[in-house]
């Protein structure tokens, strides 16, 4: 038997800020990870709290439930909050 046994991850990373005039709370970013076409290979979700307006936060997330990395196609990252 021969195989790579090194941890495959892929890591998505980015911000979000309140472009808004009121606080945002309940901040979420929900990141899903694509193979070919609509084939979703995980989804993670991060709460990010309450946001004032003009604030920025980083966020980091990091996948590695998959057979080859080499598979992944792309990601996509959806926010959500409360008013």
């Amino acid at each position: 038997w021969s195989g790579d046994l090194r941890q495959q991850t892929y890591n998505v990373s980015g911000y979000v800020t309140n472009r808004g005039s009121v606080p945002l709370s309940n901040v979420q970013v929900t990141v899903n990870v694509f193979g070919l076409g609509i084939q979703v290979y995980d989804t993670k979700t991060l709460g990010i709290g309450q946001l004032r307006p003009g604030e920025t936060r980083v966020f980091r997330v990091s996948f590695s439930d998959f057979d080859n990395i080499e598979n992944v196609n792309r990601y996509e990252c959806v926010g959500n909050y409360q008013r």
